[in-house]
């Protein structure tokens, strides 16, 4: 655990308000959770924008890839479907990762 200096004007009207250690907690969880969010939802845009472009979730662009009607309908007419998969693939990864951390920091004491 860290420790962390807080400026005797934030810890009087904290006192006011009842046990300062708890109070403390619960504003840097809720802090982590509002900025845990933001990187959540970026990621979500940006998946969302991927949608966008190819009309379908990653899970079915992967699946028509390898279609030949896909690729010369979409990739053929795209050339940077390649780095817009590998981009795509770590949005996707990166999404979890921060719905993960969202959901342990919403379980946290």
């Amino acid at each position: 655990m860290a420790t962390v200096e807080i400026p005797d004007n934030y810890l009087e009207v904290l006192n006011d308000f009842g046990e300062i250690h708890d109070l403390i907690r619960t504003a840097v969880k809720s802090y982590a959770v509002e900025l845990a969010t933001r990187k959540m939802e970026e990621y979500k845009n940006a998946i969302e924008a991927m949608e966008s472009k190819y009309g379908c979730d990653y899970k079915r662009f992967i699946t028509l890839s390898v279609n030949q009607d896909f690729r010369e309908k979409v990739l053929k007419r795209n050339s940077e479907w390649k780095d817009d998969l590998r981009a795509w693939e770590k949005c996707t990864q990166d999404f979890s990762i921060w719905v993960e951390r969202i959901t342990q920091l919403m379980q946290a004491i």
